[in-house]
């Protein structure tokens, strides 16, 4: 996982996940946060993950146990005071590996905490939705029930997002990749969730 961003960085934290199964084992799987100066007085704070994968063998129960107890770690990260408590907006990203059954679950815990996902997009505005609107992310065949990647944006006290529109990229590449799915190579085997935002100051009253 890495976190790029033109804005300054003034600090970041990454927790990695306590359990984790199959070949994931060996993977350094967990979330990495930023906190990331917009400008003076501005702040976000970026967080994204990278969750339990399935491998579809015998294993698939148990990994999607491991992976319930990873969103439990992460829903007590964000329910402690540093988060829930903050003034600044905080954004969640990231490869939640997640299907529809997990996702249920995420989706009503981060909505009860006044998170709202990026698909939910309203004319600007977020607001709840059933998650069977959601797009799959994946573009190999066996995972094609995948609802993987998310983005969810809490509003802060001092400023709010405005979210403007979300796309999905293919990522198809003409180059060097090992990743083929029908005959199309692909920069990853998810698809790339791209969203603009604007952020308007509540005090200051306008958009930057």
């Amino acid at each position: 996982m890495a976190i790029i961003s033109k804005y300054p960085i003034i600090d970041t934290y990454f927790e990695k996940y306590n359990d984790k199964s199959n070949i994931d084992k060996y993977a350094n799987k967990g979330f990495l946060r930023s906190d990331i100066i917009i400008k003076k007085d501005v702040k976000i704070i970026l967080i994204t993950t990278h969750m339990q994968a399935i491998y579809n063998d015998e294993n698939d129960e148990n990994d999607n146990n491991v992976r319930n107890k990873q969103i439990n770690q992460f829903i007590k990260y964000l329910n402690g005071s540093d988060i829930k408590n903050t003034n600044d907006t905080v954004v969640l990203t990231g490869d939640f590996n997640v299907y529809e059954d997990s996702l249920q679950y995420l989706h009503t815990k981060l909505n009860e905490m006044e998170y709202y996902n990026s698909f939910d997009l309203d004319k600007s505005s977020l607001s709840k939705s059933q998650i069977s609107n959601y797009p799959y992310t994946s573009h190999d065949p066996i995972d094609s029930k995948l609802l993987g990647d998310h983005i969810y944006i809490k509003n802060g006290k001092n400023n709010k997002w405005n979210l403007l529109e979300w796309n999905l990229l293919d990522g198809e590449t003409n180059g060097d990749s090992n990743i083929v799915f029908n005959g199309k190579k692909y920069l990853s085997d998810h698809k790339a969730l791209n969203i603009s935002i604007d952020l308007s100051e509540i005090n200051k009253k306008k958009s930057i």
